[in-house]
């Protein structure tokens, strides 16, 4: 005899994706939902499925090619994602062929564009000795602190303050919009 076994019931509805894994520097690591990445090909942490069962990613509501890591637990997209925000999920499969409804999205924004070169600073702040103020550039100044004075920076972005073409450690404040080492020049 043939012993045949019908199954047309789903799997359950995945969890929601919560966190995914940022394999490119500087910043990598575990990051939660809703944070922007600089890794095209994230990999969405999604835990382990059932034995037999296949996972598929959808990014939009499509699917695209994904590679399953039963180790780390996680669904990682084949091919790069442009930049921009993107609601992601996924559905298991089962041996039968039987598809769950799709997880809830995870919020991941890629962002691999740096920001727009800075305009060069004109003036700075001198708060040292007998002339203090701000002056424009070239000016001497006996302040071996001076603040340079940047402006205004975007929401999220960092500066950073270089002389003679070599990082230093500095101190921004926002409300004056200046850019200050922490040791003297």
């Amino acid at each position: 005899p043939i012993k045949v076994i019908v199954d047309t019931t789903a799997p359950e509805k995945p969890k929601t994706p919560e966190e995914f894994i940022d394999n490119i520097a500087p910043q990598e690591g575990t990051f939660p939902n809703g944070s922007e990445t600089n890794d095209t090909t994230p990999g969405i942490i999604i835990g382990p499925v059932k034995e037999g069962e296949t996972p598929k990613l959808y990014v939009e509501g499509k699917e695209v090619p994904a590679t399953y890591d039963p180790e780390k637990g996680t669904l990682t997209p084949t091919n790069p994602l442009p930049d921009g925000p993107h609601n992601i999920t996924y559905t298991v499969t089962d041996p039968a062929g039987n598809e769950s409804e799709p997880s809830d999205p995870i919020k991941v924004i890629v962002d691999t564009t740096a920001p727009e070169k800075p305009k060069t600073p004109e003036n700075f702040t001198d708060n040292e000795g007998d002339k203090q103020g701000n002056f424009p550039s070239g000016t001497e100044t006996d302040d071996t602190t001076p603040s340079i004075i940047i402006g205004p920076v975007k929401e999220g972005e960092t500066p950073k303050l270089y002389v003679e073409g070599k990082e230093v450690p500095a101190t921004k404040k926002k409300k004056k919009g200046t850019l200050t080492p922490t040791n003297p020049l």
